[in-house]
């Protein structure tokens, strides 16, 4: 048996009483406007606004949360296996430039030397300074381990966190 309605439009026993008869549903559809649109993207911005702020003003900055030891083990990792000047430069005293913490701390050990690093610990600490104290292991191309053992002292500054003013193997 055939429906014979029309096809496209709404079945006048299920519309609300408001649509007359005859009207397709498509055009039954209210518009919603712009309205949650805007809300949405105006709430997106927002988000993004305060995430941003908090990342940029209210989140402390790393070099002020670390402590001495942790310090000296991110110059050391700097220095030593990133060979990074711009993150040696977030590590060091503002009188002390990173080409020359860097420059003045691989002088210290042979050139083809792998550095590693131990037994890092604080020695002295008051609320503006403290030195540090590692161990550094040298290990040469043709050694499979250490073939030699360093102690290093770190002088440190408490610069808005603490930052090495100075790195040197004890002698």
């Amino acid at each position: 048996m055939v429906d014979p309605r029309p096809t496209g439009t709404v079945d006048e026993r299920l519309a609300p009483a408001s649509y007359p008869s005859g009207v397709t549903s498509s055009a039954t559809r209210r518009r919603s406007g712009r309205g949650p649109v805007v809300f949405a993207v105006l709430s997106i911005l927002i988000a993004l606004g305060a995430g941003g702020y908090y990342f940029f003003y209210r989140q402390p900055d790393a070099a002020s949360t670390r402590t001495q030891e942790e310090t000296v083990t991110a110059f050391l990792t700097a220095v030593f296996t990133t060979g990074d000047e711009q993150q040696v430069a977030g590590l060091v005293c503002e009188s002390w430039r990173p080409a020359d913490a860097m420059s003045r701390a691989t002088g210290a050990v042979p050139a083809q030397a792998v550095v590693s690093w131990s037994e890092v610990r604080i020695l002295t600490s008051t609320a503006e300074k403290a030195t540090v104290s590692a161990r550094l292991g040298l290990r040469l191309p043709d050694d499979r381990g250490p073939s030699s053992y360093h102690q290093w002292t770190f002088t440190l500054v408490y610069e808005r966190g603490w930052r090495v003013c100075e790195a040197r193997p004890l002698t």
